[in-house]
């Protein structure tokens, strides 16, 4: 992948390609596409480097480069990485003074960051292919990871979502949420809470509202089109109440694949959309040509091949310059997906996951559960909700996201905010986020639009009842 893409590195780069520019950075070098947003401030000792979208959504007006300008403005690392805390957006941001030089995303990292330490040379950059091809490298794939590659449940049905911190190519390491990356000793480490005030359950509303909504409202300012999917279930409606205020604005939409769940999905989103008063909109999207699925596949050492493709497809080809789409994947950080009796055992997240025992799955899962205790028991976090941020929205969430780069639309997550979600999780009890009430979540909608819950969420489908009649 080139689009919307970056390399940093220790090693000047003779070959880049078409449409990258290159910017000396001290002894390193940002190599970047035109597309990426990107915005450099320095005061005094401080120097900072921001790449791709960054929402201040107390603030949403805030260009980048008044934020780049705000940031540089703290001159030790704890002072700055706590300011960062409040920012929403999908974004790597580098920041160096003249003891501390780290690199770390946005929240739950839907702008990657891999990183090698090849010798002396160092490399950061977010899609692995784009990097081989520069270095003229072909991928390091493991045994392990290709046994899984060759299964057809995991290439076909699980859309290869790798659980360990690497990626296909074994040399090559992602920085997960809850890190940052120090250059000068070349290590993760933890990344604290900064925000950890006791809220009253009056003012973690007020400030959810305000960061929801303040995260939707930079997105109208800073993008020509906005685009904002709209499903039967529980995130994206949040979203859709989070974005009221901004309705006339945002095409809501959905692609109708004319599969089971997107026909219940379009059922509810048109109630809604009677009951609210919105516009909404099917988009039927044509099947993946053979010119894109070619020109798609070349972008990535494993390319995926899935029926949403399609989607990026139509925005590739349909979405005008300066658009975004906002998504509310991710929202299973509030509801607590997981229970922490499906962390019992390997063998029980496995099966909760529908993967198969294969040896690298396993080791993966048994070295983030041990790798993640210690911060799990410093912040009282539960392990779902841990589970969800360090590994299931920065591997399954970000590959999507990264995909989504070849059309030319940016993406929005408004829970990638570190301050929002920690603060719910960190002031709610487990009981009021949960299923099957939700009745946080529930609340959060009818604070922000009144009736919004009165249509119901998800109901099942035909196969969900053939499923209970069989796993009975």
């Amino acid at each position: 992948m080139k689009r919307n893409q970056y390399i940093f590195s220790s090693e000047k780069l003779e070959v880049l390609p078409e449409g990258f520019s290159s910017h000396e950075y001290g002894q390193f070098f940002l190599y970047r596409d035109e597309n990426l947003k990107s915005f450099f401030a320095k005061n005094g000792d401080v120097e900072i480097i921001l790449l791709g979208l960054i929402i201040n959504p107390f603030q949403p007006e805030q260009t980048g480069q008044e934020i780049a300008n705000l940031l540089v403005s703290f001159d030790t690392k704890q002072s700055f990485l706590k300011e960062l805390e409040s920012f929403s957006g999908r974004y790597v941001v580098i920041y160096k003074n003249n003891f501390d030089f780290i690199a770390l995303t946005d929240f739950i990292a839907q702008r990657n960051i891999f990183y090698w330490f090849n010798s002396d040379k160092t490399y950061l950059f977010s899609c692995e292919k784009l990097l081989l091809d520069i270095l003229n490298l072909e991928p390091v794939i493991s045994d392990k990871k290709m046994t899984m590659l060759n299964d057809n449940v995991f290439s076909k049905i699980k859309q290869q979502f790798l659980l360990g911190e690497d990626e296909w190519d074994d040399r090559f390491k992602k920085l997960i949420p809850n890190y940052y990356l120090d250059l000068n000793t070349k290590k993760t480490k933890s990344l604290p809470i900064y925000h950890l005030e006791n809220l009253s359950h009056e003012q973690l509303i007020e400030q959810s509202v305000n960061m929801l909504r303040g995260t939707i409202h930079g997105a109208i300012i800073h993008f020509d089109k906005v685009y904002q999917a709209l499903t039967a279930g529980y995130d994206s409606r949040l979203i859709l109440t989070a974005s009221f205020p901004f309705k006339e604005k945002i095409q809501y939409f959905l692609f109708d694949r004319s599969t089971t769940n997107i026909s219940n999905d379009i059922k509810i989103a048109k109630k809604l959309s009677k009951r609210l008063g919105f516009d909404f909109q099917t988009i039927k999207p044509k099947f993946v040509s053979e010119s894109f699925k070619k020109e798609f596949d070349q972008e990535f050492v494993i390319a995926r091949d899935l029926p949403k493709h399609q989607n990026i497809q139509y925005f590739k080809n349909n979405a005008p310059f300066n658009s975004v789409n906002i998504t509310g994947d991710g929202g299973e950080m509030i509801r607590s997906f997981r229970s922490a009796e499906t962390f019992s055992s390997i063998d029980k997240l496995l099966q909760s996951l529908l993967y198969k025992p294969f040896d690298y799955n396993v080791e993966s899962l048994e070295q983030w559960i041990s790798k993640s205790k210690n911060y799990r028991e410093q912040y009282g976090l539960e392990i779902g909700d841990q589970f969800f941020i360090e590994v299931s929205m920065p591997k399954w969430g970000a590959k999507w996201t990264l995909e989504q780069d070849f059309s030319g639309v940016e993406e929005l997550n408004p829970f990638s905010n570190r301050r929002l979600i920690y603060s719910i999780l960190l002031n709610i009890e487990l009981e009021e986020r949960s299923g099957p009430n939700f009745k946080f979540v529930r609340e959060l909608m009818e604070t922000m639009t009144p009736n919004s819950t009165s249509i119901v969420f998800n109901p099942p489908t035909w196969k969900d009842r053939v499923k209970k009649i069989i796993y009975r």
